[in-house]
């Protein structure tokens, strides 16, 4: 049986001399065919060892001529119908030429070397048999053994090829949880930020956390935190702690000095690994401390894009070095840390205000048992402008109210009975003056100043002042039946009362001024007041004219008067018309009851 060796090298020929018995086995030399397709007769060889690694056209080609799976194989293969079987030799574990020389047809496939000539002495052994129709007592083991053989190489190439796709998933994984590491860290750091904001407003403990945490988040050795003075264009550490905390303490970094003061002034984030390498680090800190700085990662604080100072993280613990990917989680930390920062110093500021606001209510409603209540609002809405001398002219309506004989009826009492007495009365006429919309102006020993002015077009301030006045002769005939059971001699009291241009403002000297009225209508009010009936009320010409109608009073004459040149036209004021209205004191409309001043 004759075998072509089609581009086989001798030393794999020597191999085709071990075949059954039964065969005799010629060897014949051929080249590959290139081009076109071989011509076989039937002295030609009954089986084919060709060189499968040439071209893969020729060589499919080749297999299915052999295999008889060409229509043109009759007229250019005049061999009997049965296959010639074509063994290949191909380069080790080329897989794919493989497949595609068995599809074409191939009777064997048999890789190059290590135990290449023992495999294609198999081959041979199957082919001969298969030629010369011998049973081949091994062709079914020989058979079994090639299909497993199949089986396990295509199960080897898949498991290969999960293999390799397992390595690239698990180093897919293997990064991704790296990154999630990284961002639960940053998640976890800027949590505990946020916890910082809510449970610690106060802005050192803030400034603390933030540097503790900012360390742990970098997986660094050190931390420190700067704050921005505008005016002094200077970093500080607000907070130092340490052995060397005070020293650091008092150090300050100049915009664009060293690695810090470039961050401030520039507000972009900076990474250094090799820091004594670098032209910008100032090895300052270094010897104050004793602090060795390798590496260190640099990011500005900003609030509404501007800089408010710098954090930064020296010396990663395991010694690598900083990458963009630390960058990034620094950034994002410190942008959390500035608004936190931020919204403490805005808390601390608020509350300061607060503070300031609670004290000036306290010492507003101290003021307010000393000096009138409009004066203490007009100071209130002017607080931040200088209270200036001066004053403007205004039309008031002026009231004197004294005790008649105060001092012989009070000579005899304990002064603390005197003082008593004198408070509860003075309680009860200032909240007459009051509920009927009066100013309490002073008090000039046991008598008072009231003014009243009209809050709006249609207000009559004169007639609340006469009310006002009846209201007290009124008030202290209740106040008399309490005092008398008390051994306290009756009371009685004088009103006068005016009205016209007065003057208002601040009168006195810049480190003591009295917010008052004056002017000849004050002056009139408390001679009026001076001249007046006891337990009556003495009203001008003014008054008279003003309330004509709306009042029942009596001419008492003209009255000369201290300090007047000409006798004054009185009149005693009896009651007011039943029919006359005055604004009550929340903007309602009240009837003002008629009451005889002297019984």
């Amino acid at each position: 049986m004759k075998v072509l060796c089609l581009g086989i090298d001798r030393s794999l020929k020597l191999v085709c001399g071990d075949v059954p018995s039964e065969v005799s086995l010629a060897v014949l030399d051929g080249e590959v065919p290139v081009g076109g397709r071989i011509k076989l007769t039937e002295d030609d060889a009954e089986i084919v060892v060709c060189d499968g690694d040439g071209p893969l056209g020729p060589l499919r080609d080749l297999c299915k001529a052999c295999a008889g799976a060409s229509p043109a194989r009759k007229s250019d293969l005049p061999l009997p119908p049965d296959c010639l079987p074509i063994i290949l030799l191909v380069a080790p574990e080329d897989n794919i030429r493989t497949d595609e020389l068995r599809a074409a047809g191939a009777f064997e496939v048999v890789h190059k070397g290590e135990g290449a000539a023992d495999s294609l002495r198999s081959a041979l052994h199957s082919a001969v048999c298969y030629r010369a129709g011998l049973a081949d007592p091994y062709a079914d083991l020989f058979r079994y053994a090639r299909k497993q053989s199949r089986r396990a190489t295509d199960k080897s190439r898949i498991l290969h090829r999960l293999d390799e796709k397992h390595r690239i998933v698990y180093q897919e994984l293997h990064h991704v949880n790296r990154l999630l590491a990284t961002k639960m860290r940053e998640v976890e750091a800027l949590h505990d930020i946020g916890q910082g904001i809510s449970a610690l407003m106060e802005v050192n403990g803030l400034l603390t956390l933030i540097m503790e945490t900012s360390k742990d988040l970098m997986k660094a050795e050190a931390s420190s935190l700067m704050l921005l003075d505008g005016e002094k264009r200077e970093l500080y550490f607000e907070v130092a702690r340490g052995a060397a905390g005070e020293k650091v303490k008092k150090m300050r970094v100049k915009l664009g000095q060293g690695i810090a003061g470039t961050v401030a002034e520039t507000g972009q984030p900076l990474i250094v690994n090799d820091a004594y390498a670098d032209k910008r680090f100032s090895p300052d800190y270094d010897r104050k401390t004793g602090f060795r700085t390798r590496a260190l990662c640099c990011v500005p604080l900003k609030s509404r894009d501007r800089v408010i100072g710098i954090v930064q993280v020296i010396n990663k613990r395991d010694g690598s070095l900083f990458t963009n990917e630390d960058l990034k989680t620094f950034t994002s930390f410190a942008s959390q840390a500035s608004i936190a920062i931020e919204n403490a110093r805005l808390y601390t500021d608020l509350k300061e205000a607060l503070e300031r606001e609670r004290w000036l209510a306290i010492e507003r409603d101290k003021m307010g048992k000393y000096v009138p209540k409009n004066v203490i609002d007009d100071i209130h809405r002017n607080r931040e402008k200088a209270l200036a001398m001066g004053g403007r002219i205004i039309d008031g309506t002026i009231l004197f109210a004294d005790i008649v004989g105060y001092t012989t009826r009070t000579q005899h009492l304990p002064p603390e009975q005197v003082v008593s007495f004198l408070n509860e009365y003075l309680n009860a006429i200032v909240g007459v003056i009051e509920d009927h919309g009066g100013i309490l102006d002073k008090f000039i020993g046991d008598g008072v100043m009231a003014v009243y002015v009209a809050d709006s077009e249609k207000d009559n301030p004169t007639l609340r002042a006469v009310a006002s006045a009846l209201k007290m002769q009124d008030t202290l005939k209740s106040l008399n039946r309490l005092f008398v059971s008390r051994g306290i001699p009756e009371l009685q009291i004088r009103i006068g009362i005016n009205c016209g241009p007065v003057i208002s403002g601040n009168i006195g000297k810049e480190t003591r001024l009295d917010y008052t009225v004056i002017g000849a209508n004050v002056n009139l009010a408390s001679r009026l007041e001076s001249s007046c009936t006891p337990g009556a009320v003495h009203v001008s010409q003014e008054v008279h004219s003003r309330l004509k109608g709306l009042i029942v009073d009596e001419f008492r004459g003209s009255v000369s008067l201290k300090g007047f040149d000409q006798p004054v036209p009185t009149y005693e004021v009896r009651s007011i018309v039943p029919t006359a209205l005055r604004p009550g004191s929340g903007g309602s409309t009240t009837i003002i009851t008629t009451v005889s001043p002297r019984g």
